[in-house]
């Protein structure tokens, strides 16, 4: 074997026989192939093992405080809030807690659609009604944003609105423009 012969070991940088298998001093295939780009990214991952350890606990450390405060922030603002009043909690009980629809509004649509497994819900929202005092009447008018097929089978996109009392049930439906 001639100095010819001879190339750097790509893992341990002593020479051995370009055509050897192993490498004679650190046990490596094919010590003269050159390295791939994945075998040199995991030997510098492998130099930095312990380098990264501090980083990564200090940012652990880190986002588990602004986690913590972020909560307490949260926490505190739920104290101070007003309570709800029956009012409230009455008009909440009228409305899905998954989706927001109103839930005797959405049935009298399923019962009044041409073809009510089309019905999909976009969105409801509602309002306060009041007398002509300024003063609360006991009835909110909820509005429904619904897409569904019409007479021709094509998806369209309504609104319908809708009178309730504090029940949920309707009083009357609105036309669209009200």
């Amino acid at each position: 074997m001639t100095n010819l012969d001879l190339k750097e070991c790509r893992e341990c940088k002593k020479p051995a026989s370009q055509f050897a298998k192993t490498c004679p001093n650190c046990g490596i295939s094919n010590p003269a192939k050159p390295a791939s780009f994945f075998e040199k990214l995991q030997r510098k991952a492998e130099k930095n093992k312990g380098k990264n350890k501090w980083v990564n606990a200090i940012s652990a450390i880190v986002i588990i405080l602004v986690i913590l405060a972020k909560c307490s922030s949260e926490d505190t603002s739920k104290t101070d809030a007003t309570p709800k009043t029956a009012e409230q909690i009455g008009i909440e009980k009228q409305f899905s807690p998954w989706d927001g629809k109103h839930l005797k509004l959405y049935q009298f649509l399923k019962e009044n659609l041409k073809d009510p497994d089309s019905l999909e819900h976009i969105e409801t929202r509602y309002q306060n009604n009041f007398d002509k005092n300024g003063q609360l009447n006991n009835t909110i008018t909820v509005t429904t944003k619904y897409r569904a097929k019409n007479s021709f089978g094509g998806y369209v996109v309504e609104y319908i609105s809708a009178d309730c009392d504090m029940d949920g049930n309707i009083i009357k439906i609105n036309s669209p423009t009200d």
